[in-house]
């Protein structure tokens, strides 16, 4: 009876340890990216946490690495943002590896929100193809 018990213990306390040294699950809920104007200037967010445009890079990386490149990215983007900015920004989500992003456009009173989709980019022309289908030469 007494190896029983030992038996038993023994692998209650193996199976213990085994699951407090299982690697963590990342987690599915998607990551948000705020850009939001404030004070006169903007405010970048990565997962509610204020980052300076020169860590985004590192801080997003860092979480990419942790929960995969393939977890939705949300970028929520202030309408007053300039599209320089916002081709800036997509570089540094591009480059830190995000492959599955979703840009929003929100009204400065933030009662609305619009999908902004960024497409690759052509080069200029004044004939530029209305739609996926038009083909026309630039």
């Amino acid at each position: 009876m007494r190896k029983w018990l030992i038996l038993v213990l023994t692998m209650t306390v193996t199976a213990a340890v085994s699951l407090a040294q299982a690697p963590e699950q990342p987690s599915a809920e998607p990551i948000r990216i705020a850009v939001d104007y404030s004070k006169g200037h903007f405010v970048y967010r990565i997962e509610s946490k204020l980052v300076s445009l020169a860590d985004s890079l590192r801080t997003l990386g860092d979480t990419l690495r942790t929960r995969g490149n393939q977890i939705p990215v949300i970028v929520l983007a202030d309408e007053r943002l300039s599209f320089e900015r916002i081709e800036n920004l997509k570089g540094i989500i591009d480059k830190a590896g995000a492959q599955n992003v979703h840009y929003y456009v929100v009204g400065s009173d933030k009662r609305l929100m619009q999908p902004f989709h960024s497409e690759q980019a052509i080069p200029y022309s004044l004939n530029p193809p209305l739609d996926d289908h038009d083909q026309r030469s630039y």
